[in-house]
C-alpha cells in the first residue's frame, strides 16, 4: 500500500498491450481504503490516502488504459464496439482477530443480495452501489475475495474463508467470468 508499490504496479500494467486494464484494491491496500486509513493512520501519514488514490487517476494511468474501479457496476465499450458489463468489489470478510485489513467487513454482513432473494441470513448492509439486483446481467465480476467454497481454502487453518453472501450472488446472477484472488493457496 505504499505509493512506490502502486507506481510499480502501474508501470507493469502500462507495459501490457491491452486496451482495457481494470484494477480493484484488496485487503492489503490500506492506503486506498478511506475509512480504514483515517480511523488508523497517524497525522504524519494522513496524506498517503490522497496520494495513493491520485496515482491511479493520473493521466499516464488513464492513457495506458488503466481504470481503477470503485465498488459497483461499470460499463465499458471496447474499440470493437462490444459492451462489457462489470461488477467490482474490493471488500473481503475480515477475521475478527485481524485489525490491519482494508475493505473488510464481518462475515455475517451481506453486501450483495437484496432482501427476499433466497434464504436470508446475515445482516443486510447492501447499498445501492454494492447490491446486485435480481435481474443483473454481469459479463465480468471482479472481487478481491472469493465466494465461499470456490478456491477459498486457507492453507494454514484448512478453513473456507470465502464469503457465503457473495457465493449466493454469484450463483444467482451467473456472471460469464468471475475473477477474484485473496486466498493465496487457492
Amino acid at each position: 500500500g505504499e505509493p512506490n508499490d502502486y507506481r510499480n504496479s502501474i508501470s507493469l500494467l502500462a507495459s501490457i498491450p491491452a486496451e482495457l486494464k481494470l484494477v480493484i484494491p484488496g485487503n492489503h491496500d490500506l492506503t486506498l481504503d478511506e475509512t480504514f486509513w483515517f480511523e488508523n493512520c497517524t497525522s504524519p501519514s494522513a496524506h498517503l490516502y490522497a496520494e495513493a488514490r491520485e496515482l491511479w487517476k493520473e493521466k499516464t494511468s488513464i492513457e495506458a488504459g488503466i481504470i481503477f474501479l470503485e465498488d459497483g457496476f461499470h460499463e465499458f465499450t471496447l474499440n470493437s464496439g462490444a459492451k462489457l458489463k462489470v461488477y467490482a468489489s474490493s471488500a473481503t470478510p475480515r477475521p475478527s482477530q485481524v485489525t490491519e485489513w482494508a475493505f473488510g467487513y464481518p462475515s455475517n454482513v451481506d453486501r450483495y443480495n437484496p432482501k427476499g432473494t433466497g434464504i436470508w441470513y446475515g445482516e443486510s448492509r447492501a447499498t445501492p452501489r454494492t447490491q446486485i439486483a435480481k435481474d443483473s446481467q454481469i459479463d465480468v465480476m471482479m472481487t478481491h475475495g472469493p465466494p465461499k467454497y470456490m478456491l477459498d481454502l486457507d492453507s494454514g487453518t484448512g478453513e473456507n474463508i470465502g464469503c457465503a453472501h457473495l457465493f449466493r450472488a454469484v450463483r444467482r446472477t451467473k456472471p460469464r467470468i468471475h475473477a477474484f484472488g485473496h486466498a493465496h493457496s487457492g
